[in-house]
């Protein structure tokens, strides 16, 4: 971070550090681990700070969703087999991430602010597509890494529904509540104050955010267990991010370790609480830290913010800390397979109708680790289910009329076989328009003559829309509608001619599947 006078902040650091040399030292054991050998787990969410990011020093700028290739939940994701997502944003404290995950809890005057967080978490808060226009604090790289990143949506559910669906969590916070907080309101009000005011100005703000943390750890933690009683918690301690600090290049001691202390006490309670609030506390006292410039020096406030932050081999070790907290992995715990989609979560309506229909290898994501629930169905992906669901009978000697269509591409034998089951049509003659979105009441359709043009009785009064159904939908709608194949959209109306999306098109499946 920058302030407008690094001169005075710097002496206000090392008075401070000077101080909180009254807070007693406690020691903490540490324990290693075999990376080959722990329990394999389906999702795993990392919830923090910079840290918890990855930041680390190999970039130039810090960016809240930057992690680096070693970072400690990229690794403890390999060793654990689980899915990943990253949760952690650069300043996070106690305070943002219980007012992410716990109704009613409104934070404080600085939360959501720290390096511009407030400007990002209220743009995902309110934006409603991935395609929102770039807000004018994002650059393009920023925005480019960003927009596709989290998924349309609120930013707090997309946290809310990360947690509720992970089965392994990791969480550390705790030296932005104590230095950072204490840091952000003193240089909001440096104007004007002497040296000694700003010093008892930081003490005053630092006392603050150290209470705070106390009174903001239970709750968080109540929090997650309270979106997900069955997770795993693996709390990450702290270590001393000053360890390495000395007040000038010739000085013969580290200043930086009467901060020991201070650092001491947050995890002392954080392993005091860790039974009665049913987590596992992975002690990182001696976690490896960059080389850092003296305070005389500067450049000390630029390079601290970077210099804090674990090295590779720091990365490795609050690794292995974690990992040491975890059970071994049984024979009977194979590799697992996961459910891979991280935009669909179990409070969503069509969890459990993607989860079918993935398990039962009729509809794949649109990549590795996006289903794309919103996105719209195409004409290519409808027929290839339904050629999936005919168990793909062989099309050799068979041919179809659509010069749109490519034999040789991935839907090209469904399409042939669509064409000569009688299932599909064409938009006209010789095209098929594979790449079109397909309509509720074309899907409905193509399921419906798949199922042999059963023939249906009754009438779609029952939606103030049904004069809009096409004459050639109205008995696969009206089939759909009574065999609980297909419903309204909840309005009254079914919308024929509405594009079915892809978690429609899985509801559809699943409810043909099973009725």
């Amino acid at each position: 971070m920058t302030f407008a006078n690094r001169k005075i902040a710097s002496r206000m650091l090392a008075l401070l550090l000077a101080v909180i040399m009254l807070v007693g030292l406690l020691a903490v054991s540490a324990q290693a681990a075999d990376m080959t050998n722990v329990k394999q787990y389906g999702y795993y969410v990392c919830i923090g700070d910079s840290i918890a990011a990855g930041y680390g020093p190999y970039a130039d700028w810090i960016r809240g969703f930057e992690t680096v290739p070693v970072s400690y939940h990229g690794l403890v994701a390999d060793a654990t087999g689980a899915d990943f997502q990253s949760l952690a944003h650069v300043g996070m404290r106690t305070v943002e991430a219980r007012w992410l995950l716990d109704d009613g809890y409104q934070g404080d005057d600085v939360a959501m602010s720290f390096n511009g967080m407030t400007d990002y978490i209220y743009w995902m808060e309110g934006r409603t597509s991935a395609s929102d226009p770039k807000p004018d604090f994002l650059n393009d790289a920023q925005y480019a890494a960003l927009k596709d990143y989290y998924g349309p949506g609120s930013f707090r559910q997309f946290y809310r529904d990360n947690v509720a669906s992970a089965d392994l969590l990791t969480l550390g916070l705790g030296l932005n509540d104590i230095f950072l907080y204490a840091m952000k309101k003193t240089a909001i009000n440096v104007d004007n104050m002497s040296l000694t005011q700003e010093i008892a100005t930081y003490l005053y703000y630092m006392n603050i955010g150290y209470q705070r943390f106390f009174e903001n750890w239970g709750p968080l933690i109540q929090a997650i267990k309270r979106l997900n009683p069955d997770i795993t918690i693996v709390v990450v301690g702290l270590y001393n991010p000053f360890s390495k600090v000395k007040l000038t290049d010739s000085s013969w001691a580290n200043v930086g370790r009467i901060a020991d202390g201070l650092v001491a006490s947050v995890n002392a309670y954080m392993q005091q609480q860790a039974s009665t609030l049913g987590y596992k506390y992975a002690d990182v006292t001696d976690t490896e830290i960059c080389d850092t410039v003296a305070i005389s020096d500067p450049t000390f406030f630029d390079e601290i913010v970077k210099d804090c932050h674990p090295t590779l081999a720091g990365h490795l070790y609050i690794m292995e800390q974690i990992l040491a907290q975890l059970p071994e992995r049984s024979a009977d715990d194979p590799d697992p397979t996961h459910f891979p989609f991280r935009d669909v979560t179990p409070s969503r309506w069509y969890y459990d109708d993607v989860y079918y229909c993935w398990q039962a290898g009729l509809m794949n994501g649109v990549s590795d680790h996006i289903f794309d629930p919103n996105g719209t169905t195409t004409r290519a992906q409808l027929i290839t289910v339904l050629y999936r669901m005919a168990n793909e009978p062989d099309v050799t000697g068979l041919t179809c009329p659509f010069t749109d269509v490519n034999p040789d591409s991935w839907y090209g034998k469904a399409v042939i076989w669509g064409y000569n089951a009688g299932v599909i049509n064409g938009t006209s003659p010789t095209t098929f328009s594979p790449n079109a979105s397909i309509t509720r009441e074309q899907l409905v359709t193509m399921i419906y003559r798949y199922s042999g043009d059963p023939e249906p009785t009754g009438t779609l009064n029952m939606f103030s829309d049904a004069s809009r159904v096409s004459a050639y939908a109205v008995p696969a709608v009206l089939w759909g509608v009574q065999n609980g194949i297909i419903g309204g959209m909840g309005d009254g109306t079914f919308n024929p001619k509405g594009d079915a999306t892809r978690a429609q098109l899985a509801r559809i499946l699943h409810m043909y599947m099973i009725r």
